[in-house]
């Protein structure tokens, strides 16, 4: 026999917005910083709160670890640019400092308030053309990690290629 199930209708407001800048303080070293709000005063379905942590305003923090109906996140960064015109397989290295913060509320009564924040020193090696491999450590000084009651470095690998430059 199917079950019926009751279909549940959502109407709700959402403002999402974000403004990036860099501007090259001298010719190698370049300060950047980005930002993004998002606001509703509706109690929204989970798959649309705001949601920060690890990339995304939070990189001492897991994936997720703060959300809510509204919030905020920023980051500030302090990046030094190296070209290695000789090699042409590290053809850039790119070490850098940042500190973020997020914040994330909820509109129902009770439900907890987070503050993420983080500092993180990084390098970044590529080609400038085909790849981009990134070793990060970062380490929370906001609230506690849900994962971990200490703030332990948490550390990263990323790769990135562009699959536009086969040539």
């Amino acid at each position: 026999m199917p079950r019926r199930f009751k279909a549940t209708t959502w109407s709700f407001t959402l403002w999402k917005s974000n403004i990036d800048a860099a501007w090259m303080v001298t010719d190698t070293w370049r300060l950047s910083t980005s930002m993004e709000g998002d606001w509703s005063d509706n109690d929204l379905p989970e798959p649309e709160r705001v949601s920060f942590g690890a990339q995304r305003f939070g990189r001492g923090y897991q994936d997720g670890e703060a959300s809510g109906d509204y919030g905020y996140g920023g980051q500030v960064e302090l990046r030094y640019l190296h070209q290695r015109k000789e090699s042409t397989w590290v053809a850039t290295v790119q070490p850098y400092i940042l500190a973020d913060t997020a914040q994330t509320w909820f509109n129902a009564p009770g439900l907890p308030h987070q503050q993420l924040a983080s500092v993180a020193t990084s390098v970044m090696f590529g080609d400038n053309k085909h790849y981009s491999l990134t070793v990060e450590a970062a380490r929370p000084v906001g609230d506690l990690p849900t994962d971990n009651h200490k703030r332990d470095w948490r550390y990263s690998l990323t790769l990135s290629w562009n699959f536009n430059n086969l040539h």
